[in-house]
């Protein structure tokens, strides 16, 4: 899990691991229900607050997006904003809701909101083309009016399917052609700030596993790929920072690595730096 970068050589480790035992997949139409859903998000302490509760339906043929304002009462179902998929959005009906602990809520500014979490029934009908496919929830919380002062938040996602899908033959690669855990960069210094960006992608039985391929394989890329994240640890000299931004899962790269350098200072000498990523695979 270690990644080391040098100045003017920049060495990436990507670190791997996976979890969930593994199990055959199921190829048939499969139920829709899924119960006790809970989704947490952010409610406003210093004023109205909108919560949108955003979904997304990945199956073998299609991956399709919905939006949905947050019901208030028990029983009711969530309004529809938008769908983008054929047939019938998803019916998220409220069963519950509770005021729950911070730690649920990760990344949340406690002077600005609590954390609550609502409880659903999900019900879609999009398993017509069989397994694999999911649902991947969060919710969405922001201001009714907009305010310079109040941050928005975005919930923790929750995924959920009928369908499983092994990850043990999955992996992680700096390069698509096969896999590659070291990336070695050479950076020559300009007096400035230099920048790069690299990329990383899901492999599979050490292939590219491509998600914007809509075939068997494909999908199988892009349930696995909801279910993978990637933490920056952070570097060890802070001349050198590094962020990740996530590709949707229908494109063919995981993440963006973006690397950013200061060489105002190095001169002719070689300054080592150390970072550290991690990446989880965790299987349904």
């Amino acid at each position: 899990m270690n990644n080391k970068i040098l100045l003017a050589i920049l060495l990436l480790f990507l670190g791997f691991s996976s979890s969930g035992m593994a199990q055959v997949q199921n190829k048939q139409k499969v139920g829709n229900t899924f119960q006790a859903v809970g989704i947490y998000y952010g409610a406003g302490k210093m004023g109205a607050t909108t919560v949108d509760i955003n979904i997304m339906v990945a199956t073998p043929r299609g991956v399709y997006y919905g939006v949905y304002s947050m019901p208030q009462k028990k029983n009711q179902n969530a309004t529809l904003k938008s769908w983008s998929g054929p047939g019938t959005a998803p019916v998220l009906t409220l069963k519950s809701f509770t005021n729950v602990d911070y730690s649920l809520c990760p990344g949340i500014d406690r002077s600005m909101y609590s954390c609550r979490k609502n409880v659903f029934d999900i019900t879609v009908s999009q398993d017509n083309d069989g397994c694999p496919w999911l649902t991947s929830t969060y919710a969405y919380s922001y201001p009714t009016t907009p305010s310079p002062y109040i941050d928005n938040y975005r919930g923790p996602t929750v995924r959920d399917s009928r369908c499983t899908v092994p990850v043990d033959t999955y992996d992680v690669s700096w390069s698509p052609d096969a896999v590659q855990h070291d990336k070695l960069l050479k950076i020559t210094p300009s007096g400035g700030t230099m920048e790069t960006t690299l990329h990383t992608y899901l492999m599979e039985s050490g292939m590219l596993c491509d998600g914007s391929k809509f075939d068997e394989r494909g999908a199988g890329c892009r349930f696995v790929a909801t279910g993978t994240t990637l933490t920056v640890l952070g570097c060890d000299n802070n001349i050198v920072t590094t962020t990740a931004v996530v590709h949707p899962i229908i494109d063919v790269e995981l993440h963006d690595i973006k690397v950013s350098v200061n060489t105002k200072n190095i001169g002719s000498g070689m300054i080592k730096a150390t970072c550290n990523f991690q990446y989880i695979i965790e299987q349904l």
